[in-house]
């Protein structure tokens, strides 16, 4: 096997790693029955490849709410809470169930991926006209890429 693999392409290594880890999804799956129990190794493919890769629909648990907890750590006077309401609010429709702690997804891919379509957005909006998004183009990007410089990535 190891003389074969020096005739193989990276690609087709990379290929045969995502259907071994594929197969371990699907075999745990099968045995436990439950999405969540096969997250871990979801989490190293994602890790593998990039940030692009689909996360697990979120499962409830018995934590509060991060919508909650988020508020009371703002205090009252914040004026992003009605927005955080509108959110979780959203989510709620979308998903049955608040965000919460343990439910089964990565945060810091969650929030990457959230930042990058900020991104994303606010350039539509300079591009389309509006140059008051510039600099909060310029900060998420300091942000992401800060976000790419932490250590376990």
């Amino acid at each position: 096997m190891v003389l074969a693999i020096g005739f193989l392409k990276l690609q087709d290594i990379l290929k045969m790693i995502t259907f071994w880890l594929f197969i371990n999804l699907l075999l745990i799956k099968l045995k436990y029955g439950r999405v969540h129990t096969i997250y871990s190794s979801r989490n190293l493919l994602k890790k593998m490849t990039n940030y692009s890769i689909p996360q697990p629909d979120p499962i409830p648990t018995d934590h509060r709410s991060v919508h909650d907890l988020l508020i009371r750590a703002l205090g009252d006077d914040s004026p992003l809470i009605p927005h955080i309401q509108d959110r979780k609010a959203f989510g709620l429709k979308k998903y049955g169930t608040p965000l919460q702690v343990g439910n089964g997804r990565d945060a810091r891919i969650d929030g990457f991926q959230e930042i990058l379509d900020g991104i994303i957005y606010f350039y539509q909006g300079v591009v389309s006209g509006d140059p008051a998004l510039y600099p909060l183009l310029k900060e998420l990007e300091k942000t992401a890429i800060k976000f790419l410089e932490l250590k376990n990535v």
